[in-house]
């Protein structure tokens, strides 16, 4: 009995290990006994022992190790995998960390470039905006003082057709009343005559006055008229582009204040 010596190398647990020894055991022991007895060797009994034993064997071998709690040790290699793992743990930690910081950093740039860009993007439409406005407005003034002109002239053409058309109006008047007097049987000598001439055209010379400064009068209040207009459309025109000027102005510095992450108040 002490020469039989079963080494087997079993992997688990050490009471499942003492559990599949003690079976071998009992198996060698009941063969010997039964060799002391002189009693034959049954093999059925002894493969169906063997084959209990190694059903023990594989069922300890596919079961799960359990952790050891309390005061039983760990196996080496399972203290060698935790530290392992642990060591695995802390590099992956500290590769996410360094990830993570490298992702802030490159976000915030982006970010950084992202908002320069926009700034300049609105600095450039703001510029270009506004030169378009001015340019506007130097046109608009061209033009305006271009038609105004044109008005005026024909403003001027028009009163001195007026003009002329009175004073050929007046003569045709006066050489009507002239005849007319000349004409006259009932003058009977030449002085009556004279005098009657004299207050014809006394009387036209008042008349023409009266009828020319009418006409000045007029023509000046159609001047006032035109030229009060002329500065109402320019006053216009300007009006709307500096209302424009401003709400760009406006536009443009709350787009810069948006953009900057703190204002100063």
């Amino acid at each position: 009995m002490t020469n039989c010596v079963v080494n087997i190398a079993l992997p688990g647990r050490v009471e499942e290990r003492q559990t599949i020894r003690l079976h071998c055991v009992a198996s060698i022991c009941v063969v010997f006994l039964c060799f002391l007895a002189q009693k034959p060797y049954q093999p059925a009994a002894a493969t169906a022992r063997r084959q209990g034993c190694r059903l023990a064997y594989l069922c300890c071998a596919s079961r799960p190790q359990q952790r050891s709690t309390g005061d039983q040790p760990e196996p080496p290699g399972l203290a060698i995998d935790n530290r392992e793992n642990g060591a695995s743990d802390g590099q992956t930690k500290e590769l996410r960390d360094s990830q993570g910081e490298e992702m802030s950093r490159v976000v915030a740039q982006h970010t950084e470039q992202w908002t320069a860009l926009i700034r300049q993007h609105s600095k450039e439409v703001y510029e270009l905006r506004r030169a378009q406005l001015e340019a506007h407005r130097e046109l608009a003034t061209r033009v305006a003082l271009e038609i105004q002109a044109s008005q005026e002239k024909e403003m001027t053409s028009q009163h001195e057709r007026e003009n002329k058309d009175l004073k050929a109006q007046q003569a045709k008047h006066s050489m009507e009343s002239s005849k007319a007097v000349q004409n006259d049987k009932t003058i009977r000598n030449k002085a009556e005559r004279d005098r009657r001439v004299r207050e014809v055209n006394e009387n036209n010379t008042k008349r023409f006055i009266e009828e020319r400064k009418r006409l000045l009068n007029r023509q000046g209040n159609h001047r006032e008229n035109l030229k009060k207009e002329h500065d109402e459309q320019a006053a216009r025109v300007g009006k709307s582009l500096d209302e424009e000027i401003s709400l760009l102005e406006l536009t443009y510095r709350e787009s810069s204040l948006a953009a900057k992450p703190v204002a100063a108040v």
